[in-house]
Parts: C-alpha cells; structure tokens; sequence
C-alpha cells in the first residue's frame, strides 16, 4: 500500500498511520486527503475528521 510514499508529500499528516473512518475505502480516503492537501486544511481539521 502506497500509504507512507504519499503521505510523505502531505505536511499536516505529522507521520502519522492513517485512521480509516468506518464505512469509507481505502481508496476513498485516499482521494480525501489529496482533496485536503490540496486545500491546505488544517491540520487540526483533518485529524478531527478520520478519527
């Protein structure tokens, strides 16, 4: 899984693993994050939504 590869292009991820939200495909979440990477969320933002 390309997990660790893309996270590292996103600054507000912190090294984390990613926190699936029940319900969503990898793939989904995969695009969620692209989306918030591109619109520069918050960091605070982006946790408080998958987890």
């Amino acid at each position: 899984m390309p997990w660790d590869k893309y996270f590292g292009m996103v600054p507000f991820w912190l090294g984390r693993k990613p926190y699936l939200c029940k319900g969503v495909e990898y793939d989904d979440m995969f695009f969620i994050i692209l989306k918030l990477a591109r619109a520069k969320i918050p960091c605070q933002f982006f946790i408080f939504m998958v987890e």
